[in-house]
């Protein structure tokens, strides 16, 4: 059923979330530390048969690369040799975290904090797929 993955990635933690590029169907899964987001994504690769990645990916206002940017594209690569059979591309994540901060607070959601970077990545697949 979730044949992607979306990635909202952090420094310290990353959002998650699965979607299906039939469906158009976008959960939010979890948040993990991002030195365990390898892990995790090879739990999921396995579980739901995933066939693609998707990560956010923020730029400047210039619409440049930016420091972050740097470390997400070498984790890409990282994903790339562990999961040959894996489509990794990248969308741009620009407000994707300010725009789900906005949702949350308008439901008063008690864990906001942990929850903006799983709504995160579901924005991520939503500017990918739609």
């Amino acid at each position: 059923m979730f044949d992607c993955i979306g990635l909202d990635w952090g420094i310290k933690k990353s959002g998650i979330a699965l979607g299906s590029s039939a469906s158009f169907l976008f959960i939010p899964k979890n948040v993990v530390l991002t030195k365990d987001l390898e892990v995790n994504i090879a739990k999921y690769v396995l579980e739901y048969k995933t066939k693609s990645v998707i990560i956010g990916l923020p730029f400047n206002f210039q619409g440049q690369d930016t420091k972050i940017t740097t470390y997400i594209r070498s984790f890409s690569d990282t994903l790339k040799d562990k999961f040959p059979n894996i489509v990794v591309s990248f969308v741009n994540e620009s407000g994707t975290s300010k725009e789900s901060k906005n949702i949350l607070d308008k439901q008063k959601s008690k864990n906001q904090r942990i929850l903006v970077d799983s709504l995160a990545a579901v924005k991520i697949l939503e500017r990918y797929f739609l």
